[in-house]
């Protein structure tokens, strides 16, 4: 097993990990792989519901389990054999996965059986990202350019939204009436999908909004990938928004192919990954932080999620996951 560096940080983000009492130099946070490739399945979506219990997904209906924190994984069946775009569990025993050939799963014993609970009645539909905020009340976006909401954990939907151009839709859901959507602009609703505001999202020149994450209804983040075409580019900006999509801001460009991966925990602290480098802010991206490179773990980063600012993991295409850690010397 290879790991990190740990990279020693300072009090003011770690202090309450440790204790009152712990000295800065005590605490140590870094990156370290947990799971190196074990498979030619090609992955997509990663999940904790708590430090221990995490599931990833992806082609031909795979789906791996851990109770140690990512240390080790158990494959759980799915039932299906359609690839697995999105998993998301609201707590250790409720989760949803979604995908293709119109598949939505639902499990209520932490994954020990899942069942496809899809009513929507178009085979060639891919459903290609979810979020719930309740055991009842989610959303789901589909290649057809729909987003639709269930209040009953999945067993009916409720077509909220609908683009014409097609194409999944990015979601960042907040509460049982507030959603945001990336579709090409930014869509918010703020009445559980009645009415939606269409925004649009300020970039530089030849690049365009690529994923987006909010933590409240003011403060947002949206990676951008570059529209050069042909042409090599290794620098890429991550734009912020403090008034719900209003107005938007930048700071320095990152390095990076382009950045698949955005988390923050709140409106300070937050990572992006790319297929090479891991950058954190702790000022809501007025600055970033190199966290580790390519040349510490190959990451080719695909998912990435935290359940505080001490545990988070991250996945790539090729089934590796690491692990964010902070620990006590």
């Amino acid at each position: 097993m290879r790991f990190t560096t740990f990279l020693v940080l300072s009090a003011f983000i770690l202090g309450n990990s440790c204790g009152l009492l712990t000295e800065p130099s005590d605490i140590t946070c870094g990156w370290e792989i947990v799971r190196e490739q074990q498979d030619d399945i090609t992955y997509y979506s990663i999940h904790f519901s708590n430090a221990n219990n995490g599931w990833i997904v992806g082609f031909d209906g795979t789906i791996k389990h851990t109770a140690d924190g990512g240390l080790t994984w158990e494959s759980q069946q799915s039932g299906v054999a359609s690839n697995l775009w999105d998993i998301y569990f609201y707590d250790n025993q409720t989760g949803w996965i979604c995908g293709a050939n119109n598949t939505i799963l639902r499990t209520q014993d932490g994954g020990h059986s899942w069942s496809n609970i899809s009513t929507i009645d178009s085979i060639d539909k891919t459903y290609t990202g979810l979020e719930f905020i309740s055991p009842d009340i989610g959303w789901i976006s589909s290649n057809h350019g729909e987003i639709l909401r269930t209040s009953d954990g999945g067993l009916t939907w409720e077509l909220k939204k609908f683009f014409e151009m097609g194409g999944g839709s990015r979601l960042s859901a907040l509460d049982a009436n507030t959603i945001y959507a990336l579709h090409g602009r930014l869509y918010r609703s703020y009445d559980a999908g009645e009415t939606w505001d269409s925004l649009p999202i300020s970039t530089p020149d030849y690049f365009r909004p690529s994923q987006i994450f909010f933590t409240d209804r003011n403060n947002g983040w949206v990676n951008t990938m570059s529209t050069s075409g042909g042409l090599m580019v290794t620098s890429q900006p991550v734009v912020s928004t403090n008034d719900g999509g209003l107005t938007w801001s930048h700071a320095e460009s990152l390095n990076d192919d382009f950045f698949e991966c955005t988390y923050f925990i709140d409106e300070n602290i937050g990572w992006v990954a790319g297929p090479q480098n891991i950058y954190k802010t702790i000022n809501g991206g007025d600055h970033w932080i190199l966290e580790s490179t390519r040349d510490d773990i190959y990451y080719g980063a695909k998912d990435m999620m935290f359940i505080d600012e001490n545990h988070g993991w991250l996945l790539n295409y090729q089934g590796d996951v690491c692990r964010y850690l902070c620990r006590c010397d």
